[in-house]
């Protein structure tokens, strides 16, 4: 099944669309100081993730333009073990009040082939999205101040590697890029399954499942609850979520990921991410736990992160012993129950595969871009943007070349017995 793409709903932030009217159920605040001049750069700063106090990195959480949980500070510096020799730095902007108005984590790097350095925005295999903190007042101002900064701190690169170029903060800098001369380079596109809910419809709302599928379904729950006591339990609270998630690892390392070696329980690293963003992240982003259980016991369990109207699906996994039950996508159903109840108007199933199984559940498709932003504003920023993004395409494309090589080797080994 292959979803229309979230922006042919009506979701950029043109004024109409429902990732903009996500903010209307904040609380706008008016109390920020303008950006003057409006490419000032005398306030920004490039820190270490500790020198930001977790109360005004949260604050500006709840006023950010496009949410994103995976850079609640307590993951970002749980991340930090994740990205080994890279270090973690913050990109920060504040307004002539020193309030912060925009944070955006990053690693230094360099880009080939003209070595120039580059900042790439932090994500590790855990944290699919790379959307920075912009406040919703003068978004573009703030952009032009990140990018100036950048550019006076002689990093002429800022690498975006997962944006969602549908949301308001991404149409905020192209609309920033629009009046520099530098410019934006895309290096790949890339969707993945989600599915938007208008407020309007929120009371009826369903997932769009043909009717076929919905029968196939109930059928299989009847035969489920053949075998014991089918519940769905939803758990919130810091301690009760704790303590339903402390089932979750034995139930991924018991998959086929724990027989891949890619269960998060295997590293001492991932295993204390998990802890992290199960128990040490607070609002804006809320953790929800769901789990559909037989005798208790669960069989599927799924990890979701919200924050500013949106869900991420962050963790999922299922016992293989029910799968002809078909556990996860009978919680699917109840989880997006839920999520609807809880004012969510955008749910991303964070699926990394190009086709996954909620692709069969969520109608749409959220696209998302690698791009490459050149920070400077003159000619041979525009050149070097060129010389750097056609580098990283053509390696790109090898790599994915040599990926496909390999599978079809390892598949023909497999099909001769080698």
């Amino acid at each position: 099944m292959t979803g229309a793409p979230i922006s042919s709903r009506g979701l950029q932030a043109d004024g109409e669309g429902l990732l903009l009217r996500r903010e209307e159920t904040k609380a706008k605040r008016t109390d920020a100081a303008p950006l003057r001049p409006n490419r000032a750069r005398s306030g920004f700063a490039l820190v270490e993730p500790g020198e930001i106090g977790e109360a005004e990195w949260h604050a500006l959480m709840a006023e950010a333009l496009s949410p994103n949980p995976y850079y609640d500070p307590a993951c970002v510096k749980a991340g930090a073990r994740l990205a080994r020799a890279l270090k973690i730095q913050v990109v920060s902007l504040r307004d002539r009040r020193g309030t912060l108005r925009a944070l955006m984590p990053v690693t230094m790097g360099r880009s080939l082939p003209l070595g120039q350095r580059r900042a790439s925005a932090y994500t590790n295999p855990f944290s699919p999205l790379t959307m920075p903190f912009i406040h919703h007042a003068e978004p573009v101002a703030i952009w032009h101040g990140l990018l100036d900064g950048l550019s006076a701190n002689a990093l002429p690169f800022l690498r975006l590697p997962i944006l969602p170029n549908a949301e308001p903060a991404a149409t905020a800098l192209f609309k920033a890029l629009s009046e520099r001369s530098g410019g934006l380079s895309v290096i790949s596109e890339r969707t993945r399954a989600g599915v938007a809910i208008d407020p309007a419809e929120e009371a009826s709302f369903s997932l769009p499942l043909s009717t076929k599928k919905r029968k196939e379904l109930r059928r299989l729950r009847r035969r489920l609850a053949e075998r014991g006591d089918v519940t769905v339990t939803t758990h919130t609270g810091a301690r009760d979520r704790a303590d339903a998630a402390a089932a979750f690892p034995e139930l991924e390392q018991a998959g086929w990921k724990g027989r891949g070696g890619t269960a998060m329980a295997l590293n001492a690293d991932t295993a204390n991410l998990f802890r992290t963003y199960v128990s040490d992240t607070a609002f804006p982003v809320e953790v929800i736990v769901h789990a559909l259980r037989v005798d208790g016991k669960p069989i599927a369990m799924f990890i979701t992160l919200t924050a500013g109207g949106s869900a991420f699906i962050w963790k999922t996994a299922f016992d293989e012993n029910f799968a002809a039950f078909s556990p996860a996508g009978l919680l699917i159903l109840d989880l997006a129950e839920d999520l609807v109840k809880r004012g969510i108007m955008l749910i991303d199933s964070c699926a990394s595969d190009a086709v996954s199984m909620a692709d069969i559940y969520f109608g749409d498709r959220i696209p998302f871009m690698d791009a490459l932003v050149a920070t400077g504003e003159n000619t041979g920023a525009s050149n070097a943007l060129f010389m750097t993004s056609s580098f990283l395409k053509t390696r790109l494309k090898l790599r994915e070349t040599a990926k496909t090589a390999l599978k079809k080797l390892k598949d023909r080994k497999t099909w001769t017995g080698g």
